[in-house]
Formats: structure tokens, C-alpha cells, sequence
């Protein structure tokens, strides 16, 4: 019996050793790359147009670039932190990549809608929480549940040997 505890210690802390890097990794990364739409709320603008969607560019567990999409395709440019943002949709309504700065923020975006162009002022509040509960990784990694599964297996094995030695 006191061999198969020793076997179990040292399966454990060969177990740990090796899949102690996968739960790190895990851990500190707990977010998936990707883009993920983002809950938000606007105002200002004419009440005929304004801002349809918004979602968020993940890296590394930070957001890098928010893509803006307008309600109409007569968007030509937005001014975003005093830099202005070209439209870079072909079809359909206007769409703006512009470095993500803050959850509340002024868009300021040109519409041609009218007989002249006008800069019409958006502000925009985004709900993080919605794009953080899109993005979190769910779950235990698969290697580590096969290490500890490995394990059991070894331990229930070797007691169920010992077991059956001692009823003979």
C-alpha cells in the first residue's frame, strides 16, 4: 500500500509539472481573439440616423479597434479623437475601424444624405461587460482534464492490484 501512495505522489507531480503550463496559460489569457459585438447606447445626431452596431477587435485580452457601423451608406468620414476615419464599406451601410480609445466617446460622422453635407455629433457609450461575457473562454483545458483523468486511472488501477492481493 505504501508503494502505491509513492506512485501516486510522483504521478501527481509529474502530472503537475507537465500540465501546470497549459493552466497558467489558461489562466492569464482568459479572453479568445476575435470580434465580438459589443452592447452600446448613442446619442445626438437628427433622429433619422445614427449608429447600428458596434463591435469589438479582441488581442490578447485587450481590445484593439472598434468597427462602427452606421445606419445608412451615406456616412463618407467620421472624426474619432481628432482623427478622421474614412468609410471602408463597398455596399451597404457606412463602416468605420477606429482604434478603441475609451468605453464613451464623440463620433463625429459626415452625411451626404442631404442637399449639403453635415458633420452630425454622436455620442456613443459602450457596455464592456456584454463584449467580455461574448469573449471569456469557458471551461477547463482539455489537456489538463486528460492528465488528472491519466492519474485516476493509475491510482484506482494499482489499488484495485493491491486490493485483490490482500483477499487472496
Amino acid at each position: 500500500m505504501k508503494r502505491i501512495l509513492i506512485l501516486a505522489a510522483v504521478l501527481l507531480m509529474i502530472t503537475g509539472t507537465i500540465f501546470c503550463g497549459d493552466l497558467q496559460a489558461f489562466a492569464e489569457d482568459e479572453y479568445a481573439d476575435g470580434t465580438y459585438p459589443v452592447e452600446f447606447t448613442f446619442e445626438g445626431g437628427t433622429g433619422k440616423g445614427g449608429v447600428e452596431a458596434v463591435e469589438a477587435e479582441l488581442a490578447g485580452g485587450e481590445v484593439k479597434t472598434l468597427v462602427i457601423t452606421m445606419t445608412s451608406p451615406n456616412y463618407d468620414y467620421c472624426i474619432y479623437y481628432g482623427e478622421q476615419y474614412i468609410n471602408s464599406s463597398k455596399e451597404g451601410n457606412s463602416v468605420f475601424t477606429v482604434p478603441y480609445v475609451e468605453e464613451s466617446f464623440l463620433l463625429t460622422a459626415d452625411t451626404v444624405a442631404m442637399s449639403q453635407p453635415h458633420e452630425i455629433d454622436y455620442t456613443v457609450t459602450l457596455n464592456m461587460d456584454s463584449l467580455w461575457k461574448a469573449a471569456e473562454k469557458g471551461g477547463v483545458s482539455l489537456p489538463l482534464i486528460a492528465g488528472i483523468a491519466i492519474v485516476v486511472v493509475v491510482i484506482v488501477f494499482f489499488a484495485v492490484r493491491a486490493f485483490r492481493k490482500r483477499a487472496r
